[in-house]
């Protein structure tokens, strides 16, 4: 019992202590909004035709079980049907012009999750087409998107491309 008062004791706030965050608790509504909105932007202006398969997790984190709702909340708003993992979407037996896109679409696109301060945000967003080369039939592309927060929500302020493969 005094083991467990002890370890209560150590994680317990003092009183009068005051708690403060740089920035205040992301809503889940805006990563919703912030997600959407960069995915559109990229689908409209760098895959505009198609359809798409997302990977219902984040980018670079450990995969999980469940999928992240948010994401799912994000694929149901663009449009997106198919879930894959990422990383089991292009299959290389070989050479690069061995590879072939294992989705019923035209691309897979991941995200990763969104950076926000100070009423931007930044979204990384990771894609894989199939291309019009036989020497490469699929591209890879990743892009970083910059949103500001307006008094109607988020919008995209610029989109760069960090790597292509």
């Amino acid at each position: 019992m005094r083991f467990a008062l002890f370890v209560l004791a150590m994680f317990a706030i003092p009183a009068g202590a005051q708690l403060s965050c740089s920035e205040p608790l992301q809503a889940p509504e805006d990563d919703v909004e912030i997600l959407t909105q960069a995915v559109e932007a990229v689908l409209s202006q760098i895959l505009p035709e198609g359809t798409f398969a997302i990977q219902p997790r984040f980018f670079g984190e450990e995969a999980g079980i469940q999928p992240e709702q948010v994401l799912v909340d994000v694929a149901s708003r663009v449009g997106v049907t198919e879930f894959v993992n990422y990383n089991e979407a292009v299959t290389c037996p070989g050479l690069p012009n061995t590879c072939r896109l294992a989705i019923r679409g035209s691309a897979v696109v991941a995200v990763e999750r969104p950076v926000v301060e100070d009423g931007t945000a930044r979204v990384v967003i990771h894609m894989t087409y199939r291309s019009n080369s036989q020497r490469q039939p699929v591209t890879g592309y990743s892009v970083e998107v910059s949103l500001l927060r307006q008094n109607e929500g988020w919008t995209v302020t610029d989109i760069k491309g960090i790597r292509i493969t």
